[in-house]
């Protein structure tokens, strides 16, 4: 599932944001914390800074359990995203 994940992710651009659509919906609809785990540290690996920092702006939301955020920010550096994690003056 998390190749999936990866895959939808990889495609995803603020011009055609359905990957991140959905993988959104399928973290709100879910009740299990592993699911949510794992979803959450997809969310920024798309290509795009500004999908990057619309994970990332997600991530620091109410929604998203503290551990969780804690856990996935490491994840999402170690991933490649650190110049989109860090690049937030263009918005």
């Amino acid at each position: 599932m998390q190749a999936a994940f990866k895959a939808i992710m990889r495609k995803t651009t603020a011009s055609d944001r359905r990957g991140y659509d959905s993988l959104l919906q399928v973290y709100r609809d879910t009740n299990l914390s592993q699911e949510k785990s794992r979803i959450l540290g997809h969310l920024a690996s798309s290509p795009d800074p500004v999908m990057v920092k619309e994970a990332l702006d997600f991530a620091i939301s109410s929604e998203v359990c503290e551990l969780s955020l804690r856990f996935k920010g490491l994840q999402l550096v170690l991933r490649g995203n650190i110049d989109a994690c860090f690049d937030f003056s263009g918005s």
